[in-house]
């Protein structure tokens, strides 16, 4: 008999991984479906667990669901998850929508971990628009948003 090693993983070490990883391999500039993947996964348990107690995600909320239904929010996921008859398939969605996942993972990870819920209202995503950031290049983007953590009690180095 021979032993094989276990690990536990909680949610939230899914999480913090699957945010981590998609967000290095962003900065490296890897390929965009791996990324988008993890940070879709990242945000759908946060977007579940959160919901339960009031903290959902901005994107994956139910109001947003309600606004421009499931299969435009998670359209991309759903064709980098399921199978189709044809192999030729392809998807064409804007860049800036993965981006988007990863900004309001982090946001909503760190709202429901740091700060109740009048204070959440305060930070990002809220504090900065997708339209905003949409233009900027990942430099710009890091210096538009980071300050926006380092308000919200994140130290500053």
């Amino acid at each position: 008999m021979s032993a094989t090693q276990s690990v536990i993983l909680t949610r939230e070490d899914a999480v913090k991984t699957q945010l981590d990883t998609a967000i290095w391999l962003w900065f490296i500039e890897e390929q965009i479906g791996p990324i988008h993947a993890l940070a879709d996964n990242a945000l759908t348990i946060l977007n579940d667990i959160g919901g339960k107690v009031g903290k959902e995600s901005q994107l994956y909320s139910k109001a947003m669901h309600e606004v421009h239904g499931r299969d435009r929010l998670k359209g991309f996921s759903n064709f980098l998850k399921h199978g189709s008859k044809d192999a030729n398939a392809a998807y064409k969605f804007p860049l800036l929508w993965t981006e988007g996942l990863m900004l309001d993972a982090i946001c909503t990870h760190w709202a429901a971990g740091r700060l109740n819920r009048e204070e959440a209202d305060k930070y990002p995503p809220k504090g900065v628009t997708l339209e905003e950031i949409a233009p900027l290049g990942r430099r710009e983007f890091l210096e538009t948003v980071l300050p926006l953590f380092a308000q919200g009690g994140f130290k500053q180095s």
